[in-house]
């Protein structure tokens, strides 16, 4: 049973691996964010565990739309692209959950309700088509923390093609 207890912070920690599709330019970056980038250790992608049969019971998740880290009055172009992303990363988090075959029913919502049993929140805090930062909390039904992690991926090389791939499953 300790597989229950390692298993969800690894999927979810592996399921953010696959957001290497990031938007927005290197000179969109500020100076406290290159500053950011030489100390912060880079998350290495691992493959995806897929159980043969789920554990009964599973539980359900919840999986908001991530925040875009941008404001709501920004109608630049980038602004655009960083929207349009927060929503792909969330669904493909949700794939991933699903492919792992380790949950119940998985839902994209735009935002959580206390009636599922796990809620995953995230925001993207840097993106720039190389670099992707993520701030992500999972709670449970009551409240209780799960865990908060600030997930970073930095894509390799310029010939991946984004979210393919990622999970190795």
């Amino acid at each position: 049973m300790n597989d229950q207890r390692v298993l969800p912070p690894l999927l979810v920690l592996v399921a953010f691996y696959a957001l290497a599709s990031c938007a927005g330019s290197p000179s969109d970056m500020t100076s406290s964010e290159s500053q950011e980038e030489s100390t912060r250790e880079w998350d290495t992608v691992e493959p995806l565990l897929i159980a043969a049969a789920p554990v009964v019971p599973t539980l359900d998740i919840s999986v908001e739309l991530f925040a875009p880290g941008i404001s709501a009055e920004d109608r630049s172009p980038v602004a655009a692209v960083r929207r349009l992303e927060s929503q792909l990363l969330a669904g493909e988090l949700r794939e991933t959950l699903v492919r792992s075959n380790q949950w119940g029913v998985v839902r994209l919502v735009p935002t959580a309700s206390s009636l599922t049993p796990v809620s995953i929140r995230a925001g993207i805090a840097v993106s720039d088509g190389r670099d992707l930062v993520l701030d992500v909390v999972v709670k449970d039904a009551m409240g209780a923390l799960w865990f908060e992690y600030t997930m970073a991926y930095r894509q390799q090389f310029a010939a991946d093609d984004g979210l393919d791939g990622i999970f190795n499953a």
